[in-house]
């Protein structure tokens, strides 16, 4: 094969690949969409007062809204003292807006703070580099983070459900086995517990759902059922790097084989 032919054959590979990279986000899209003018992301926040998501055992098919509802664990004024949205101070965290530059870096947008007695951080932005821009939007990630000590285990969303790993403890699987599919929340996910936290990371470029609150009540979820201890608390800034998941992203071949 001529090194011209060879050229137009890697071409038409990429070209495909990354054609079959937007097709999927855009049917991830054209899904959520329809959820979003059906049950899933609609509901009535007023349903769920705060607190009541330690009640809910399968979160996949309750509304957005509803599930954040139930994840306050205050009551708050809708608007705070400068007149901006205030929804997130009634989860116990602090919202830290990010920003872009005019040379093109920006900066993450976080959530930080401290809820049910450990520390929680929620890291929206992305990380590294990519030549190809469909490639890139892997390195665009919502990774949320509680902090308790926790044995190690991971689970994968596969297929709109999460599959524990091999020898990962009982009460993790127990959690997952308690899920039913949801593909529209389920998918592009990869959590891993250990004795520095539970950590999640979620596909932002895919995701239509607000999936990080999801992946809040799972972890959580997940360390009430290890009935894991808090660890000490540490100075949380924007900065600051979650373990084991802060700069993974799945391969191209994942993203291909899961899509």
């Amino acid at each position: 094969m001529s090194s011209s032919v060879l050229g137009i054959v890697i071409i038409a590979v990429v070209a495909v690949f990354i054609v079959f990279l937007l097709g999927s986000g855009m049917r991830r899209r054209s899904i959520a969409m329809r959820q979003l003018r059906g049950q899933l992301a609609g509901g009535d926040p007023s349903a769920r007062a705060p607190g009541s998501a330690v009640e809910i055992a399968d979160a996949g098919h309750v509304p957005a809204l509803e599930l954040f509802a139930a994840l306050r664990i205050a009551e708050v004024p809708e608007l705070d003292a400068e007149g901006e949205p205030n929804d997130v101070a009634g989860l116990g965290l602090t919202l830290r807006e990010g920003s872009t530059t005019s040379s093109g870096k920006s900066r993450p947008q976080v959530m930080l703070g401290k809820r049910n007695g450990h520390q929680v951080f929620i890291r929206q932005g992305s990380f590294g580099h990519s030549i190809n821009p469909a490639l890139g939007f892997q390195n665009y990630r919502h990774i949320t983070t509680v902090r308790v000590e926790a044995p190690d285990f991971e689970l994968r969303a596969d297929d709109g459900r999460l599959v524990p790993s091999d020898g990962a403890p009982g009460e993790v699987a127990g959690v997952a086995a308690d899920l039913s599919a949801s593909p529209d929340v389920w998918h592009e996910l990869r959590v891993v517990g250990g004795s520095e936290g539970i950590v999640a990371s979620r596909g932002a470029s895919t995701d239509f759902l607000g999936g990080w609150i999801y992946d809040l009540w799972l972890i959580e979820r997940l360390a009430a059922r290890l009935d894991a201890d808090p660890l000490p608390d540490v100075r949380l800034t924007r900065s600051w790097t979650p373990p084991y998941l802060a700069d993974w992203a799945p391969s191209p071949l994942d993203s291909l084989r899961r899509g």
